[in-house]
């Protein structure tokens, strides 16, 4: 009995995933001439930037700030805010700009422009 009700705890607590947690670049897809090109971690972009995965780390903490730092923009740590919505979305605030993300507590997934991004915590 009591290993069916220690099984049954432990499901529970890896069903409910915390969103906190820093992810970071795992994949990225966009399309070019209406065919999609996928690129993940360690493949260059553009044959001249290497995706490493620190190409793009965004930390959402559980006071509600997040900050994002990208490879792109030399190293400078972006500020901003977050809070979770409704079927696993998280919106996300920075520089007055929101954008609206899957997350489902694993895998942060952001769509910019038709490119998506996958970000996966570490």
């Amino acid at each position: 009995l009591f290993i069916g009700v220690f099984m049954c705890v432990c499901l529970l607590f890896s069903a409910c995933a915390k969103t906190e947690g820093t992810y970071k670049f795992k994949s990225m897809s966009y399309q070019e001439s209406g065919v999609t090109v996928e690129l993940v971690a360690g493949e260059k972009f553009m044959n001249s930037i290497t995706l490493t995965e620190d190409f793009m780390v965004i930390t959402l903490e559980e006071s509600g700030i997040a900050t994002m730092v990208s490879a792109t923009a030399s190293g400078e740590v972006a500020t901003g805010t977050w809070l979770t919505k409704e079927d696993k979305k998280v919106e996300i605030t920075f520089d007055g700009e929101t954008m609206v993300c899957d997350c489902d507590g694993k895998t942060l997934s952001i769509d910019v422009d038709g490119v998506k991004m996958i970000l996966e915590k570490k």
